[in-house]
């Protein structure tokens, strides 16, 4: 019997060959892509997850005295940790170190995360140590472990334990161990780990670093906090200078920290992948539909053959049984084909989207079990309604074609494609406040401009020849004017800025300020608008100068501060000017009180203005310019308005990503309408044909024809657009301090084009029919 059921269902897909392409390649195509979209979003949604007991190790967090929230504590915390809490000892220090040229025999490589840790970082974390001693490969200063690319890179397939290699600051770092390539979903990543006793520093409470600790879970979090609060008090006596607050941020969130924790981690909102995550389950569920909509509308037709095979004898539970069949092999050949064209998208998804992972779906089998689970219920809903349908007519009024399959039938189609169009046009809206979200980013003025600017890293090597090569760049006509600065723009200022003491007050007067060493030529350079007083000129002695932002004069007790004088620690400098507010910190950041203090010995950084149009010839001339002065050292250079952008990458992807959902969305929903109108026309091919026999025009049938699916698409559109406000309305006030106005043009624009895309699909059903000769529609009457 079943092998009988297999041959008819076979036999159906090879008659109807394009309809049966059509309904098996959508639902491959849809699950392709929704199995590519969930490993993308499952990637990072496991930032960090990958260790051993990972829910045990946390970020020491300070909340200092103006409510700032930093991953970030006194570097000599963790000797008076271990001395004062011995019975947690699993805590490291983890520091940034700045890229370094590293030596070994004839090899010069300039190295990239340089990181300097305790050795008890290699019990923190659970990356397996390849070869050394994990118990005291860090303890001495001046040891190294390195990645094992890293180990590769210099010394082969040579065992390097015990070899030297030397940096370009003269240490030399002695090889205790290799360690494996950190996974590409890890905030602590590096190439290099130099132990942290290397940096020669006790007893030292205003240099900071990041701490991670693993805390098993029978210890209470909260007396650690308090003992850690009582180790500040001890050992930091002034107020101001220590936290408030401390708390333990859970390793795991790390990447999706809030935007008000400040870190030197990549941070990405967790919302973006829920959201895409979101929107490739409505494509999903778009796809479903529109396999239904279409197998159901198929099935239909097949009332002659259910009455005949009732007449020979089967039973409404064997016809049942059949149809539900078939819908369920459909299902399932779409399911592996699904399976390969996602092997075949895959590597295009991967370069699309700018990964540099595999996304393999082995590696996630609960993904797979739920596409099974998503292949029968789909297989059992798309053929239960006209298996249940087909089998209760009698057998005589089918073979009379004396069936009605009246209005119910009919509206649970137009109700498969109302909710296929109202997802899509939800899509489609999310898609363009995405894309206009995005825009207003890279576009929104921050006070300073970031067009046709070089910036240059100075390498501490160089930094003494500053002055050299910037008067040999100044000789270029293509360059307006050379600013130095201790950091480019939006890699600048995360910290909660310093404590500035206006004068004749006392500490209890004391504001918080950012503080940007400058040269005369930086404000120049950026574009930065001065408002009151004077900028920094060569004419004067500026050196116990400075320049703050409307932000700071605000926060100052001077109606006008020109001539004023503020501190900061030993430094005290005059008030010369006030520029305009401007933001060097990354957007998801409010704009925060600032200050340009005149400080050229702080300075490896060169911003570099440019006449329009002649960015790329001036670093060209850079490069050739570095050679004269350090053929040592590659030179490092690159566009501002480049690195701000790269500051959105995850942005970028997401909203790429969700532009391919909607796109794809849309194209099945229009399948969706196709087949309706087949369906819904094929079965009104005699009243055409009437109409146009007493006179009708083939204008007014496609009216009316028309008139009956575009009324689908428009209550699509009155369902779709409260829906997408609502959730385009959270979208916008969620994260951004930037946001853009959600105006009427979007919503408008999803209507007419839903509208516009659709009425090929009905015109296309409807010429076949308006211009078929009616003799052949009514020749069997």
């Amino acid at each position: 019997m079943f092998q009988n059921y297999l041959k008819i269902a076979f036999r159906n897909l090879m008659k109807n060959k394009i309809y049966s392409i059509i309904i098996i390649s959508g639902m491959a195509v849809g699950v392709a892509l929704f199995i590519l979209v969930m490993l993308y979003c499952h990637f990072y949604l496991s930032y960090n997850k990958f260790h051993k007991d990972v829910d045990e190790i946390y970020c020491l967090t300070n909340v200092t005295m103006n409510d700032r929230h930093y991953v970030y504590a006194p570097i000599s915390l963790q000797e008076a940790w271990l001395e004062e809490i011995p019975e947690v000892p699993d805590i490291t220090r983890y520091r940034y170190g700045r890229d370094r040229i590293i030596s070994y025999e004839d090899k010069k490589i300039m190295e990239e995360r340089i990181r300097f840790v305790d050795n008890e970082f290699l019990k923190v974390f659970s990356y397996e140590m390849i070869s050394g001693n994990l118990e005291n490969a860090l303890t001495e200063p001046n040891t190294v472990v390195l990645s094992e690319s890293i180990a590769r890179k210099y010394f082969g397939d040579a065992d390097p334990i015990g070899k030297v290699l030397i940096t370009d600051d003269s240490l030399n770092l002695q090889v205790t161990g290799i360690l494996e390539d950190h996974p590409k979903n890890s905030s602590v990543n590096y190439n290099l780990l130099i132990s942290h006793s290397t940096l020669q520093e006790k007893d030292v409470w205003d240099s900071w670093a990041t701490f991670f600790i693993r805390i098993p879970d029978k210890y209470d979090k909260s007396i650690l906090i308090e003992q850690i609060k009582s180790i500040n008090e001890k050992y930091i006596p002034d107020e101001e200078d220590r936290a408030k607050d401390v708390y333990f941020l859970p390793f795991t969130k790390l990447y999706f920290r809030p935007q008000y924790i400040t870190a030197g981690f990549s941070m990405v909102p967790a919302l973006q992948y829920y959201m895409i995550m979101s929107l490739a389950s409505a494509l999903l569920l778009v796809v479903c539909l529109n396999f239904m909509n279409l197998t159901t509308a198929k099935y239909m037709n097949r009332a002659k053959e259910v009455g005949m095979r009732k007449i020979i004898g089967a039973h409404r539970k064997q016809i049942i049984r059949q149809f539900m069949g078939e819908s369920i092999l459909i299902s399932f050949i779409a399911l592996p084909l699904g399976l390969l064209f996602y092997l075949a998208f895959r590597p295009t998804f991967i370069n699309f989207m700018r990964m540099d992972v595999q996304l393999y779906i082995w590696d996630y089998p609960i993904l797979i079990l739920y596409l099974l689970f998503v292949t029968i219920l789909v297989g059992i809903i798309s053929g239960s309604y006209p298996a249940l349908l087909l089998s209760g007519f009698k057998a005589i009024n089918v073979i009379k074609g004396n069936i009605k399959q009246g209005l119910k039938s009919e509206t649970i189609r137009k109700v498969l494609v109302v909710i296929q169009f109202t997802l899509s046009i939800v899509l489609i809206i999310s898609a363009v406040v995405v894309t206009r979200q995005f825009d207003h980013l890279t576009k929104v003025d921050l006070g300073y401009d970031r067009n046709e600017i070089v910036v240059v890293e100075l390498h501490n090597k160089v930094v003494d020849k500053i002055d050299v090569f910037k008067n040999e760049i100044l000789n270029n006509p293509d360059v307006v004017s050379v600013g130095k600065t201790q950091y480019p723009p939006v890699d600048w200022g995360s910290g909660p800025g310093s404590k500035i003491i206006p004068e004749g007050l006392g500490e209890e007067s004391a504001v918080r300020i950012k503080m940007y060493p400058s040269n005369d030529e930086l404000i120049k350079t950026l574009g930065i608008k001065l408002i009151n007083g004077r900028s920094f000129s060569k004419d004067f002695n500026e050196e116990n100068n400075c320049l703050i932002s409307e932000a700071s004069a605000k926060l100052l007790p001077w109606d006008d501060p020109i001539g004023k004088q503020i501190s900061s620690g030993e430094l005290t400098v005059t008030i010369i000017g006030v520029v305009n507010n401007f933001h060097f910190d990354h957007v998801f950041r409010k704009l925060a009180p600032t200050m340009f203090y005149f400080n050229e010995n702080n300075c490896t950084y060169l911003l570099i203005k440019t006449l329009s149009g002649k960015t790329d010839s001036v670093i060209h001339s850079i490069k050739k310019m570095w050679n004269n002065i350090s053929i040592e050292f590659p030179v490092e250079t690159w566009r501002l308005d480049e690195f701000f952008i790269d500051n959105f990458k995850s942005t970028v992807k997401g909203q790429e990503l969700i532009n391919l959902i909607s796109i794809v969305s849309i194209f099945f929903s229009c399948l969706g309408l196709l087949g309706l109108a087949s369906f819904t026309i094929e079965r009104k091919t005699k009243e055409i044909a009437i109409r146009k026999v007493v006179g009708a025009t083939a204008n007014s049938i496609l009216k009316l024809l028309l008139s009956k699916f575009m009324f689908l698409v428009i209550l699509s559109n009155f369902i779709a657009l409260p829906i997408a406000y609502y959730l385009s309305h959270l979208f916008i006030n969620w994260a951004w301090v930037y946001s853009i106005k959600l105006k009427a043009d979007i919503f408008i624009f999803a209507a007419l084009l839903s509208i516009i895309i659709a009425i090929p699909a009905v015109i296309f059903q409807s010429l076949k029919a308006i211009y078929g000769n009616p003799a052949d529609a009514l020749k069997c009457e």
